[in-house]
């Protein structure tokens, strides 16, 4: 997966077209929410800071390009949610990786079956079947030395995308 780079202008709002050039690792989750749809499906709201660019200077260490954005995902039915804190600090979430599979049933149906692997608290999974969601970044990027933004340089979520 592609990463927009530092001299690329910031993409603003994304979506499942997008998919295959998106990559979430490593991006932290500070909150999420479920809003009740229709015919028991829901809205899935997650508030991460989505990494644009992973920079290397000549030091070796590492930064990266990181703003606040907001991700959601419509049409949400067959949620499944596991995370397990037991022996580690109590923080935002971090996200190994979303995959999703196409699915097709008898009647022509299409939808998706994600998956979003946790890597920190080891062991965490988000898993649903959906079809759309959107990603909107609620600042430009700021380069930081963590993955994650400092609270105080946070856009707060404002709700949703």
């Amino acid at each position: 997966n592609r990463r927009a780079s530092a001299g690329d202008s910031p993409v603003q709002s994304l979506t499942e077209q997008e998919f295959e050039e998106l990559c979430w690792h490593d991006c932290h989750v500070h909150a999420w929410g479920i809003t009740k749809a229709a015919h028991g499906q829901a809205t899935l709201t997650l508030d991460i800071d989505f990494i644009t660019a992973w920079e290397q200077p000549g030091d070796g260490a590492f930064a990266f390009q990181v703003a606040p954005a907001t991700l959601v995902f419509f049409d949400v039915f067959a949620f499944a949610f596991s995370l397990d804190y037991t022996g580690f600090a109590v923080g935002p979430f971090s996200i190994r990786g979303i995959e999703r599979d196409l699915r097709v049933n008898a009647a022509g149906f299409q939808d998706y079956l994600y998956r979003i692997e946790i890597d920190y608290p080891p062991g965490g999974l988000i898993q649903f079947s959906g079809d759309r969601f959107r990603q909107v970044l609620r600042a430009p990027p700021a380069r930081s030395s963590s993955q994650s933004l400092d609270p105080g340089v946070r856009v707060p979520l404002l709700g949703g995308a």
